[in-house]
């Protein structure tokens, strides 16, 4: 009878150690399944590359340090800012905000001469032609997201020797913008949760 309380026991234990050891196992396949290699691009160029997005139609879209680059069909180019006097559009250090409109043209904000403007593509990111974004604040736009209705929502900058900040919103895809809250705050990154709430990471936390 002992004997066979013994046996009971060692046959939990031996159990309980199998099953242990075919959940290390599991987990070790399962992580190197997923594992993924990474490797870096012959392109695009500029140095540091600060947003990434892609078009409807599966063209790539890279800010980088000094240019807005498009891969088109995996051939990187320099996208064509069509009035810009450079076509160099970035500042070293500055966040580069793309976002992509429930009518897949594309928004995007270029520091060094935003002033109340923004360029547009309606080519998948190819060919950007400027306009004026009525009532957006004159100061860089650090980041841009949807909200669950399509409209667009802007985080602007604020520093000492650039006071601004805020949250600012577009039901016109871009042509108009309100403020709609956190004036004096620099909105470093935002986002909406499918509930319709909206998130921001600034410079003083989080908001809600």
């Amino acid at each position: 009878q002992l004997a066979e309380k013994k046996g009971f026991f060692v046959m939990k234990r031996n159990s309980v150690f199998l099953t242990l050891l075919f959940s290390v196992l599991y987990f070790l396949f399962s992580a190197n399944a997923d594992a993924q290699t990474w490797n870096p691009l012959t392109g695009p160029y500029g140095n540091r590359a600060y947003s990434i997005l892609e078009a409807s139609n599966g063209n790539v879209l890279v800010g980088t340090e000094e240019y807005l680059w498009v891969s088109v069909a995996g051939v990187w180019q320099k996208a064509t800012l069509v009035g810009s006097i450079y076509n160099r559009t970035f500042p070293a250090g500055s966040f580069k905000p793309i976002v992509k409109l429930n009518n897949n043209d594309l928004i995007y904000a270029d520091h060094t001469i935003q002033n109340g403007k923004l360029w547009r593509s309606t080519d998948n990111g190819v060919t950007w032609n400027q306009f004026t974004a009525t009532g957006l604040s004159t100061r860089p736009t650090n980041c841009f997201t949807l909200d669950t209705s399509g409209n667009i929502l802007a985080g602007i900058r604020h520093t000492v020797s650039e006071p601004a900040g805020g949250v600012y919103r577009s039901t016109d895809n871009g042509s108009n913008w309100g403020l709609i809250g956190l004036s004096g705050v620099s909105i470093r990154s935002i986002t909406v949760r499918n509930d319709g709430y909206i998130f921001t990471a600034t410079a003083n936390g989080m908001y809600r």
